[in-house]
């Protein structure tokens, strides 16, 4: 069985959608699906605190006594433990039936991505947030997820961000998939499958119906017609020095 993958190209960065289990990923930074007081018990959270060992739930219970829960859509980083990453971000995802479940993944991702650009880390790999022991519909998470990246790129020219990695469960990969392709195909930007371009690398899919057929799109497209969106607006600050 091929891997499933899609890759999308926003001018000279890449953003991919896969299957497979984010502590595997290459690159500088991880997220971690934390809730509010960043005790990382159960569901991917607590895969991530067992592999990064005892330091990383003690450092996070450090962040909390100084500065206190955290809010919804908050993210803040702490060292990646045992893991060979340059930091983990804990970002706070809504539950499901707090309202406005897809703007706080926005923000959440918003935030987690300006926590990577503080830094200069290039790289960074995100799970389906909210979509586990918050229960949000996978449907509510990819539409954020869209808007959060495409938004973030457009405003954001400088980025230090060259890689985004969506993590998704087997399940939901042809959802979460078919969810960007409907964004693209609507959106008012004129988008270009670049099958002909040389530099074009065809994502691994698995053949199957209703898989979305994808190489390279190109989201970059007549983004100065782009409106700013209001996330950018509402970026939380982080804890800018917080490593001990």
């Amino acid at each position: 069985m091929q891997k499933k993958s899609a890759s999308y190209l926003f001018g000279n960065r890449e953003l991919i959608i896969l299957v497979g289990d984010i502590l595997s990923s290459s690159t500088d930074v991880i997220v971690n699906p934390a809730n509010t007081g960043l005790s990382h018990g159960g569901g991917l959270a607590g895969q991530i605190s067992l592999a990064a060992g005892e330091s990383l739930q003690q450092e996070c219970n450090e962040i909390i006594k100084t500065y206190g829960m955290l809010d919804t859509s908050e993210a803040v980083f702490t060292h990646a433990g045992l893991l060979p990453f340059k930091a983990i971000i804990h970002a706070v995802g809504p539950r499901m039936g707090e309202g406005s479940e897809q703007q706080y993944i926005e923000e959440a991702v918003t935030n987690c991505l300006k926590i990577c650009d503080d830094h200069q880390w290039k790289s960074i790999a995100l799970p389906a947030i909210s979509t586990g022991i918050f229960s949000v519909p996978l449907h509510y998470c990819a539409l954020a997820f869209y808007q959060a990246i495409n938004n973030y790129w457009s405003i954001h020219t400088d980025s230090h961000i060259n890689q985004i990695m969506v993590y998704l469960g087997e399940q939901h990969f042809n959802d979460f998939s078919a969810v960007f392709e409907s964004q693209i195909n609507q959106d008012e930007a004129t988008i270009h499958l670049l099958f002909a371009d040389p530099l074009i690398r065809m994502g691994d899919l698995e053949e199957e119906d209703n898989t979305p057929s994808t190489g390279y799109i190109d989201l970059s497209d007549d983004n100065e017609s782009r409106k700013k969106s209001d996330n950018d607006n509402k970026i939380v600050d982080q804890i800018d020095d917080w490593f001990i």
